[in-house]
This record gives structure tokens, sequence and C-alpha cells, in this order.
């Protein structure tokens, strides 16, 4: 997916939210291993609902305990790699 993240600060109106809510909702079931597997899970019975999401509101949420067990991420890491860890969901 290429496009200028600064854009978004240029979002006018639902539908275009709703555009952009989608370019990132396929970005990360293409590009992170974890949301896709939960994503999968979570619908095994029904192949075309990936292809069916319409509205930002049907997008699924991944829990928070998975933050705390997994590392949730589109890109490859590896002990060089830094990342953010919030207060809120470290233990």
């Amino acid at each position: 997916m290429e496009f200028n993240p600064y854009e978004i600060f240029n979002i006018n109106g639902e539908k275009e939210f709703n555009q952009w809510a989608l370019r990132v909702f396929e970005y990360q079931y293409q590009n992170n291993v974890v949301y896709k597997e939960f994503v999968n899970y979570l619908h095994t019975k029904d192949t075309a609902y990936i292809n069916n999401i319409k509205h930002y509101t049907e997008i699924p949420f991944l829990p928070i305990e998975l933050f705390k067990t997994q590392k949730i991420t589109c890109f490859p890491v590896n002990d060089n790699t830094a990342y953010f860890e919030s207060s809120g969901t470290t233990q």
C-alpha cells in the first residue's frame, strides 16, 4: 500500500475516513501475521469475510491480551529493532 501517511490529517468526512480505514485494514491483514491469524480464526467458516468488509465498523479489533503476549508488527523484528511498550500494557 503506497500512500503518504500524513494525508490522514486531511481526511474530509466519514466517507474518506472509511476508505482510509479499509486500506489500513487490508494492509494490516496482509502484513501482520498475528492479526491475520486472529481474523482467520474468527471467521474460519466464512472465507469471503475479508472481501465483504465495506465499513470501518466491521473491522475486527485485536484483544489487548494479544499485545501482552505477541509481537504485533507488520515488519520483521530482530534484536536490533526498537519498539514502544506502553506502561499500561507491559507487565
